[in-house]
């Protein structure tokens, strides 16, 4: 019978940093999911910002200084930053949509990786029937 001293000791030393990096893939997953949860918001609050404002001018601006406000701070950051608010439907009764897009860097989420992941979201939000809007 041969011996086996030495064998946990090599089994540990092949599980320990697999089990070390399922970790940092885990944490670096929930913090991209966490980064695409916070655009989502960052874009209906914009949304929200914007159907309060009394012209397509203020909307915009609105919009704007909502999604700033709302993605500053965070740990991660984005590369590229686009924030495009739709005010076709400016008008009472109508709606206006922003549309938020943040190329992420993907070694601020924890995974190490080289590049950028793309996270974009789009929200809509109504505007009062009896709005009075500025001309």
């Amino acid at each position: 019978m041969r011996s086996q001293r030495g064998s946990l000791s090599l089994e540990l030393v092949l599980l320990v940093p697999m089990f070390i990096g399922l970790v940092v893939f885990i944490a670096g997953a929930a913090t991209l999911g966490r980064a695409r949860s916070t655009v989502d918001d960052a874009a209906w609050e914009a949304a929200r910002a914007a159907s309060f404002a009394r012209s397509g001018v203020a909307a915009d601006g609105a919009a704007r200084v909502a999604v700033e406000r709302r993605l500053a701070g965070e740990r991660w950051s984005c590369l590229a930053q686009r924030v495009d608010v739709d005010l076709s439907g400016f008008r009472p009764g109508g709606d206006v949509a922003v549309a938020v897009a943040c190329d992420l860097r993907l070694r601020d989420t924890g995974l190490f990786l080289p590049g950028a992941a793309h996270v974009s979201a789009r929200a809509v939000a109504p505007l009062d029937q009896y709005k009075a809007m500025d001309r």
